[in-house]
Formats: C-alpha cells, sequence, structure tokens
C-alpha cells in the first residue's frame, strides 16, 4: 500500500491518502481554537503517512488536517 501526504503549510492543512485505492472512510482532525494542525497535532500527518499502512484498521482511513477560522 502507498500513501501520499499533501502538507500544505502555507494553507494551514494536511491530508493524507492512499494512492492504490480509493478509500471510503476520512478521519478529520480539528485543530485547537486558536492553533493549526501542526501546533495542535504536530507530527501526526507525516506519522500516519509513514505507519498507517501498519495496522489494519488504519488502513482502511484517509487522514485530513484542515484549518477553520
Amino acid at each position: 500500500m502507498t500513501r501520499q501526504l499533501f502538507d500544505r503549510q502555507k494553507e494551514l492543512w494536511a491530508y493524507v491518502r492512499r494512492t492504490d485505492t480509493a478509500n471510503k472512510k476520512l478521519v478529520i482532525f480539528i485543530h485547537g481554537f486558536r492553533g493549526t494542525y501542526l501546533s495542535t497535532w504536530g507530527d501526526l500527518a507525516d506519522y500516519l503517512n509513514q505507519h498507517a499502512d501498519e495496522h489494519p484498521v488504519l488502513q482502511e482511513w484517509d487522514y485530513l488536517f484542515p484549518f477553520w477560522t
């Protein structure tokens, strides 16, 4: 399985998705009240990009870290 991390720090969002097949499940990580996805979740997007496919439950999901104001 292959994942791709779209890390758009200038636009304040990140997206981790599988590239070998389309997932039908999406996890949305909401940031803190005055934070961004990086200040709230740290390196979780990088971790999921590298390790999600090692865990059967995590394989079924794509991951979005949006910024809402």
